[in-house]
């Protein structure tokens, strides 16, 4: 057979491999074109959903720094009121989660240090110096924090200078906490002694130790002039809602005046060490003048809460009613309490071990707290302005002691005992207090 049969299946036998060679050349376009969009897709990621994510990041991070310089700002006002060392620690840096097929930019790091001032602290229009309440310290320092971060450019720098913890950005204070001015209480914190520089991403764990307080009160329209990084308009801010302030002005770049309205003032000054005791020693302490410093026993001057009377009561012998009595013409609220230490009068009768086990919180469930632990948070007690003329200038606190962690295992206080007690007030100071009952129960034995 020849022919057009012939031309025809030799027509079909070449038309099959063109078309074999097509489909071949357009599966190999479609693999290219496919990779393409893949290699574009993972480049639109790497230059949008990265970077936001990286922002979310380190947005967190500020965040917890944040949350870290409120713990250091309580920390260095509790070593001020307990002459006592407390900790906190600040998360420096970050990193970023792992990513697969797109890439992070480096962790990013942080810096925590302490800078000296070029001027010292003083007071004028006081009838006494910043030395006298202070001792001799020199000048003080500033405690600043600011991270190094890929993104965010305005996430703000956090730092600490005499009595105030403050938050920047752009060049505006965005947050602040301040214990420097409290109605007519002038309280100095500055941070003289030790010092940290650390960068790095870990958390850096910083120790503050109060020194020795020193205090007096002056009638006048008192000015302090402290160092300072921040501005006029800043230090506005931070002093917004402070009482009594008449002026706020800078007479140096690195100095910041605070003129008071006339009035009475109670000012206390505790150095604070970084690391180490700052080692200073105020010749005014407000034990030798009219006031009593915050963390001694039985403040009883103006500014103070003073520990006024206790008594027994309870049908156990076991309950403790307390009156305090505020001398301060500001409100105060006790906050927290514990009960540090008890003493079980060995010549009384009773001998033997003392209650270990006290209700603070007087919730009458347990656990209960320990003698010599921890800070109690309570019902918050507000004690009105000295001469409030409801009474409510006088406020009481009841204690309840026991054997052991069960309120059936009652411990009577014997004639004689005695007991301290430690209150947290809503200003940021701790007083503590010496209690001895004046009840007339004698146990015949210990029950402890």
């Amino acid at each position: 057979m020849g022919g057009w049969y012939e031309v025809t299946i030799g027509w079909l036998v070449c038309r099959s491999r063109e078309l074999t060679a097509d489909r071949g050349q357009s599966q190999v376009i479609g693999a290219i074109l496919i990779f393409g969009f893949v290699i574009a897709g993972l480049g639109l990621y790497q230059v949008t959903v990265v970077p936001q994510q990286t922002s979310e990041v380190e947005l967190d991070h500020s965040t917890q720094v944040k949350e870290d310089f409120a713990e250091i700002h309580t920390a260095i006002t509790n070593a001020g009121g307990t002459n006592d060392l407390r900790s906190a620690s600040i998360k420096l840096g970050t990193r970023y989660p792992p990513r697969a097929l797109t890439l992070n930019p480096a962790p990013a790091s942080g810096r925590v240090a302490t800078e000296d001032f070029s001027s010292a602290i003083s007071i004028s229009n006081a009838g006494f110096t910043a030395t006298d309440i202070c001792g001799t310290m020199g000048n003080s320092k500033s405690l600043t924090y600011k991270a190094d971060y890929n993104r965010l450019t305005d996430a703000g720098d956090f730092g600490y200078e005499t009595s105030v913890t403050y938050q920047k950005a752009n060049g505006k204070i965005i947050d602040s906490t301040q214990v420097l001015i409290q109605g007519n209480t002038i309280r100095l914190l500055p941070l003289t002694a030790g010092s940290v520089s650390t960068t790095g991403i870990d958390a850096e764990t910083l120790e503050f130790v109060g020194g020795q307080t020193g205090g007096s009160s002056a009638s006048s329209n008192l000015i302090l002039t402290l160092p300072t990084k921040l501005s006029e308009d800043q230090w506005e801010t931070v002093l917004a809602d402070a009482e009594n302030v008449d002026s706020i002005t800078k007479p140096t770049s690195d100095t910041v005046r605070i003129e008071l309205q006339s009035g009475t003032y109670s000012v206390r000054c505790t150095a604070i060490g970084e690391g180490k005791a700052p080692g200073t020693t105020p010749s005014l302490t407000p034990g030798s003048s009219s006031t009593a410093s915050p963390g001694s026993i039985n403040p009883s001057g103006p500014g103070t809460v003073a520990y006024k009377s206790a008594t027994m009561t309870g049908s156990n012998m076991n309950e403790v009613t307390i009156t305090f009595e505020n001398l301060d013409d500001e409100e105060r609220t006790i906050k927290e309490a514990r009960v540090p230490f008890y003493s079980a009068d060995g010549q009384g009768g009773t001998g033997g071990s003392a209650g270990q086990w006290v209700d603070i919180k007087q919730d009458e469930s347990t656990p209960l707290e320990r003698v010599g632990g921890p800070y109690e948070e309570r019902p918050d007690v507000t004690l009105a302005p000295e001469g409030d003329s409801d009474g409510d200038d006088e406020k009481d606190l009841t204690v309840t002691f026991f054997c052991s962690d069960d309120t059936d295992d009652t411990f009577p206080v014997g004639q004689g005992d005695y007991f301290v007690m430690s209150l947290k007030f809503d200003n940021g100071e701790t007083n503590n207090y010496f209690i001895n009952p004046p009840g007339n129960n004698t146990p015949a034995s210990n029950p402890c």
